[in-house]
């Protein structure tokens, strides 16, 4: 019991006064600012959104958001025109009863002073996953043991070898 007591105490000093140390990044002089995108449309009826910022050259500059760009999204059927939002600049909102489909295409396009941006994505549905039999292992309170049920799903698969690892 005491070797278990001076491997905890050991492991504790290495961590305590574990060094670090500093990072200096190196930033060609000419780094230029690019147009970040982060944006999703999911199946919920809501304003969906889409943030637009430029790329900074060091980790702790705080982010640029683009303002005042053209933002639009179709799915080749219906064609929304997004407003950028009056609280959060670069925050740009479709109206709230957009909801995405399965199956169906979307065009995203942006125009930021001039240059145009476009991607094209697809909603693809989400396989639910098989109930997994949860049960106390016996050797206390706060240990369980999984039991999944078999299932020929590829998503089902892929979270079954994670549980078994």
């Amino acid at each position: 019991m005491k070797q278990k007591g001076y491997i905890f105490l050991l492991i504790l000093v290495l961590v305590v006064t574990a060094c670090e140390e500093p990072v200096n990044w190196q930033f060609p002089p000419d780094s230029q600012s690019i147009l970040a995108v982060d944006g999703i449309i999911t199946n919920e009826r809501k304003a969906h959104s889409v943030f637009l910022t430029r790329t900074i050259n060091k980790p702790d500059e705080a982010v640029i958001p683009v303002t005042g760009a053209f933002v639009a999204i179709t799915d080749f059927d219906n064609t929304w025109i997004l407003p950028e939002s009056s609280e959060t600049p670069g925050l740009y909102l479709t109206p709230p009863d957009v909801q995405g489909v399965n199956n169906k295409n979307y065009l995203l396009y942006i125009n930021d002073n001039g240059i145009e941006y476009t991607a094209e994505a697809s909603m693809v549905p989400v396989t639910p996953l098989e109930p997994v039999d949860i049960r106390p292992s016996g050797d206390g309170d706060s240990l369980f043991i999984l039991f999944p049920a078999e299932s020929d799903i590829p998503a089902m698969k892929e979270y079954l070898s994670l549980i078994h690892i």
